[in-house]
């Protein structure tokens, strides 16, 4: 700040503070933390270096980048699921969303004159991204000849992914904006403003003013590598759900707004599970309790199973619970795979290893290799043309169910 009137404003709300009299005013001097936060996120925005980058040897952090790029490039490109998947960032607007607000939001998706609306007013809808990675690929791809065709490529697979993404948000904010107008009474600005904030909060913004501190480098990347959602979505269940540390939500609220997201969760399970016949990308802890009884796991196994269905919510725990992944993101499980592949060509016995075509691809970035990869994993397990087409393994066959000592529950056969 070099401006007096905005030193003086700032000091106004905080009284404690002393504020020099002068044309200059330094925040690190009366907020430390305040200036250094607020110092590496401006950093950030304007495309610096964060200092774990530049402590990091050049060679290692252009290996780290263009790796983590190239991951994107192979498992996010041309994967119809994650198209299919973006709906389920409704669950958070509908615990404010009253049901026929909603229902407006998702309508204006289809209207002209509502999607125009959205677009002139909406701050939030003009840098929409799937993932924090996805649009600088596409930038750093242009460099050369074989680049612009990758180029081309990337724009083109990502077209789907991208717009499911965008309408998402512009019913989201659509949706927030009628009721803040017509049930609040608030001005167009003060709903403008709302409507932009929720969408930001609620569907999860991937523009690089929003992401977390820990995707400001390029390990911290690698680590969170299509983990934005998660990171988000678990801040706003923190946050705006259950109202840890803060103030504006009220414990009359936290009730209400926790009934409405574990409803929101059952409906979005129901529609991609029973309607879809797709794996939901929400916790299904009763499927995951179910399937674990249906192969003749004891009771005690399932209800872990379950709990381990919830615990998927945590930011980078998603991988080792609903993946069997490590946590340390999609590098290092590439660099896992690749280590199994190469002690199974010495000759060492590997279960489960990897495909050497899925790792190649991943390494080279080629287009789409994860997604034909699982679509030829599926079509070799007998998976139907929908399973194939959504990306969703066939169900193994159920074993018998013995229970000892729990002869009452023999109706949970009939779960299925």
């Amino acid at each position: 700040f070099t401006d007096q009137k905005a030193a003086e404003v700032f000091s106004k709300a905080t009284p404690h503070t002393e504020v020099r009299k002068s044309n200059s005013w330094e925040l690190a001097d009366t907020h430390p933390q305040a200036y250094h936060f607020l110092t590496a996120w401006l950093d950030h925005v304007a495309g610096q270096l964060s200092p774990i980058d530049q402590a990091l040897n050049p060679t290692l952090r252009k290996g780290i980048t263009g790796l983590t790029k190239n991951l994107t490039f192979s498992i996010l490109m041309g994967e119809v699921r994650t198209s299919l998947i973006q709906a389920t960032a409704w669950k958070n607007s509908l615990i404010e969303l009253s049901t026929p607000n909603f229902a407006y939001g998702v309508a204006s998706i289809f209207n002209p004159k509502l999607r125009k609306f959205a677009l002139e007013n909406a701050d939030s809808l003009i840098t929409r991204k799937l993932d924090v990675h996805l649009e600088s690929i596409i930038e750093a791809l242009s460099t050369h000849k074989f680049g612009k065709a990758k180029e081309t490529t990337a724009r083109a697979l990502g077209q789907m992914i991208q717009l499911t993404d965008f309408n998402v948000a512009l019913a989201a904010w659509n949706g927030i904006y009628r009721q803040a107008r017509k049930s609040n009474n608030w001005t167009h600005e003060q709903a403008q403003k709302y409507a932009n904030d929720h969408v930001i909060k609620s569907q999860i913004s991937a523009s690089r003013a929003d992401i977390s501190a820990l995707q400001r480098s390029a390990p911290g990347r690698a680590i969170s590598l299509f983990q934005t959602f998660t990171i988000g979505d678990w801040n706003f269940f923190i946050r705006e759900v259950l109202g840890i540390k803060n103030p504006k939500v009220s414990k009359a609220m936290v009730v209400k707004r926790l009934a409405r997201y574990i409803a929101a969760h059952f409906l979005i399970n129901t529609f991609y599970e029973d309607i879809l016949g797709m794996r939901s990308p929400l916790p299904t802890p009763y499927r995951a309790f179910r399937e674990l009884i249906r192969e003749g796991y004891p009771v005690a196994v399932a209800l872990l199973g379950a709990a381990a269905e919830i615990i998927e919510m945590v930011p980078l725990a998603s991988s080792m619970f609903g993946h069997g992944t490590t946590p340390l993101g999609a590098v290092a499980e590439l660099l896992s795979d690749t280590t199994k592949l190469v002690q199974k060509a010495v000759g060492k016995n590997i279960p489960f290893a990897p495909v050497w075509y899925d790792v190649a691809g991943k390494w080279i970035g080629a287009p789409a290799a994860g997604a034909i990869s699982k679509r030829v994993k599926i079509i070799k397990r007998g998976g139907t043309p929908w399973q194939t087409f959504v990306g969703t393994y066939p169900e193994k066959p159920s074993k018998p169910i013995k229970i000892e000592g729990l002869r009452g529950l023999s109706g949970l056969k009939e779960l299925d």
